[in-house]
């Protein structure tokens, strides 16, 4: 009786054995780790901005170099397409002109470009429209923390028009600078801009041409 309880009680001992053994095998467990970051986003993005009860499609340009997480202050550009780009969904306005350039040419732009598409039949130069350029600009410059001592303004045909209403209307703003060969327009800024420019020389007029842009609101 007591040799069988002796090798009961051995055998009882080698299963702990074995039994520990297997536990301190067995791989730890680990706490999962944060969730992969997807890429980073740039180049031309979709954006919409509501203004008025109504909601806008646009498009937002966003440099190569961009980070979110490094909050450089970036200079900003609105482009106001032409007359041809009119729309609702938000991406005729990429097709021509000043986007066309940056497609082919990246690396000159160095710009935060916000996009806006008035939709047809408006006009560049309606206050709505104008109103919901500057919110898009507004809402991009806030959101890709733009520098608010570089911010530009172009406009191409009918886009030119509604750049030099801007201008007239809001006379105190800093983000509305026109540079040289950025902006096509008609014949003649209005009173307001060309009387602006004696007191403001970054305000710089582009060269005229003879004929009015094929986008000219007539």
């Amino acid at each position: 009786m007591i040799r069988v309880l002796k090798v009961l009680a051995a055998g009882f001992c080698i299963s702990l054995g074995i039994l520990s053994a297997g536990a301190h095998a067995a791989p730890a467990r680990t706490r999962p780790g944060p969730p992969p970051q997807p890429p980073q986003e740039t180049g031309f993005l979709n954006r919409k901005v509501e203004v008025h009860g109504a909601t806008y499609r646009f498009q937002v340009y966003l440099p190569e170099e961009f980070r979110h997480d490094d909050h450089k202050q970036w200079p900003i550009l609105l482009f106001l397409h032409g007359r041809g780009e009119r729309g609702a969904e938000g991406m005729w306005q990429t097709q021509i002109g000043l986007p066309l350039e940056v497609r082919d040419h990246p690396e000159r732009w160095p710009f935060v470009i916000v996009m806006p598409q008035c939709p047809y039949p408006n006009f560049w130069t309606d206050p709505g429209m104008l109103d919901m350029a500057i919110a898009a600009l507004d809402q991009e410059a806030a959101e890709f923390h733009a520098d608010p001592t570089r911010n530009y303004l172009a406009g191409l045909s009918l886009g030119g028009y509604g750049a030099w209403e801007l201008a007239r209307l809001y006379p105190r703003r800093p983000l509305l600078e026109l540079r040289p060969g950025a902006l096509a327009t008609g014949r003649h800024p209005p009173v307001g801009v060309r009387a602006r420019r004696r007191t403001h020389p970054h305000l710089a007029l582009p060269r005229q041409r003879g004929q009015r842009g094929s986008g000219a609101r007539k």
